[in-house]
């Protein structure tokens, strides 16, 4: 099915229920939400003319963003989300690329969107969703428009249309564009449903993080069972679990780092959070010892997702097996990403391409209609970009690790976050997982920096958990035990906060950059925050 007519069915089963809540309280029903996309979805077609052209959204969450979305869908364009925090420049270079005929965006990003507009095609419609905005409302984008027939559908389901456009992280560099299809789309949103269907409740889906992101692909699967969305602008730890005590909330996808804070908060111990029935954790790694005291502190109802933007939700760690796991029973599978969902064939592989026994660690391939391409326009095909990613007959996702004779998928690293420090090869995730073992850390990266006699030598920098201390020293020997002196990191430093890309992962990038431009010292014993300690190296 197109991803519209996911949605259409449950909004003729469940008109008069309450699709949308958003931040300030108000609702939305299935039947008022269907009736605004068919507005958006006629506004659209007028310009579009029923052909799949890029339409953007630049807003923080918000209701009108599904609104929109949807509208999209169904007017047949192609949804190009834009990430609110992501700068002025790469968002301004992402739109000369994709050439929207249409953004929606939200008032608060008016300034960015007055940058844009000096910069890009006069023909480009700038709709603000909020308010009257420099230009058209979305009220006066949609009004005498008349009505919408859907004239492009046909009876295969259009499995080659496109979807939507979206950007990979740039975590290692700039970022890629990927353009998904219907038959892409139909088989990760299928078997997510299969996963997050629940039977003895009605299911409430907490949208905490950024709709742009993977929150946003949950949301929408949540949306199309008959969920509600309960709508945040931004993530804060409190405000999250007000919302799951007074909305009952049964759903969440979350990134690690928000999980991290939400154990953290002092709020935790006075909250209700037995509505949950399932707190999806994605787009990093977890550390197994946070994974056990999440499913302490929320019950059986946490499960794990491994999932790439060009490859699709590929595994799935359950919450029945994360459960056990932490009871004791095959504690290792709290550092699994799970079983296949089986939306594609996943594999291991070497360096000269040939696919590894179960047990050895290679480079995680996967082939299936879950498998994206990469574009460098629409939808200009990225030749160069897809002869690297896609040789040997498989889509290479550039991260390390094996899968068990049980069939359990463990990622290990990514293939450019390997610290080779005097000839050897050290892994960032395993120093990483060694590290948050610790209970008094909340969050910590580990990255490679200039090292005179090693050529490299990996250094962690750890975030304490509020009111907690350990020190460098202790973060060491605490390693050097678990990993021994070759793979232990030589430096700690200690940071109120990490930096973070768009999507919410930590900007290993931009961390890079700073190390590699300026010495460190050996350790640095005091808890700093990063502007004092940016002060203390210029």
């Amino acid at each position: 099915m197109r991803p519209i007519d996911f949605f259409d069915s449950a909004a003729e089963r469940y008109p008069g229920e309450v699709a949308l809540v958003d931040a300030g309280g108000a609702t939305m029903t299935f039947l008022e939400l269907s009736r605004l996309t068919y507005r958006v979805a006629a506004a659209l077609t007028r310009i579009t003319d029923g052909k799949p052209l890029p339409v953007g959204i630049l807003s923080p969450n918000h209701s009108l963003v599904v609104v929109c979305t949807v509208g999209i869908m169904r007017a047949g364009a192609v949804v190009t989300a834009l990430h609110e925090r992501t700068g002025t420049e790469r968002n301004l270079r992402y739109l000369r690329d994709v050439e929207p005929c249409v953004v929606f965006y939200h008032s608060l990003l008016a300034d960015a969107v007055n940058a844009f507009r000096s910069s890009l095609s006069p023909s480009i419609r700038w709709v603000c969703i909020d308010g009257p905005g420099d230009g058209l409302s979305l009220d006066e984008f949609t009004s005498g428009t008349g009505e919408f027939t859907d004239r492009w559908g046909d009876a295969f389901g259009n499995p080659a249309r496109p979807v939507y456009i979206r950007q990979t992280s740039g975590t290692a560099g700039t970022p890629k564009m990927i353009v998904g299809d219907v038959a892409s789309y139909q088989v990760t949103h299928s078997a997510l449903q299969q996963r997050l269907r629940v039977n003895d409740v009605w299911p409430i889906c907490l949208v905490a993080t950024p709709i742009s992101h993977a929150a946003g692909v949950h949301a929408f699967a949540m949306l199309t069972l008959g969920a509600t969305l309960v709508i945040m602008k931004d993530f804060e730890a409190k405000e999250v679990l007000n919302r799951i005590e007074g909305h009952k909330v049964t759903h969440m996808w979350l990134p690690a780092s928000a999980l991290y804070l939400l154990l953290s908060c002092p709020r935790l111990s006075d909250t209700d959070c037995s509505s949950l029935r399932s707190v999806l954790l994605g787009a990093s790694a977890i550390s197994g010892e946070k994974l056990k005291e999440a499913v302490a502190t929320f019950g059986p109802c946490v499960a794990v997702n491994y999932a790439q933007i060009e490859g699709g939700f590929l595994t799935w760690l359950d919450e029945t097996t994360v459960a056990r796991a932490a009871a004791g029973h095959h504690p290792e599978r709290l550092t699994s990403s799970g079983l296949s969902m089986d939306v594609g064939r996943l594999a291991v592989m070497d360096e000269q391409g040939n696919l590894v026994p179960r047990g050895q660690t290679g480079e995680l391939v996967v082939r299936g209609p879950s498998v994206k391409p990469y574009i460098m326009k629409p939808f200009v095909l990225d030749t160069v970009e897809l002869a690297k990613s896609q040789s040997h007959g498989w889509h290479h996702t550039g991260d390390l690790g094996y899968i068990d004779p049980d069939g359990y998928v463990y990622v290990v690293g990514r293939k450019k976050d390997l610290v080779i420090t005097g000839g050897f090869k050290v892994s960032v995730a395993e120093v990483e997982r060694a590290i948050m073992e610790l209970p008094e850390i909340s969050e910590c990266v580990a990255i490679g920096v200039p090292d005179d006699m090693r050529g490299e030598a990996v250094k962690a920098i750890v975030v304490a958990r509020a009111g907690k201390h350990v020190s460098a020293r202790q973060i060491l020997t605490h390693c050097r035990a678990r990993l021994g002196r070759l793979h232990a990191p030589v430096t700690v430093e200690h940071w109120s906060e990490l930096p973070r890309n768009a999507g919410g992962k930590i900007d290993r990038q931009l961390l890079r950059s700073r190390f590699w431009k300026t010495p460190t010292p050996d350790v640095v014993e005091p808890t700093q925050s990063r502007s004092n300690e940016r002060a203390r190296s210029q």
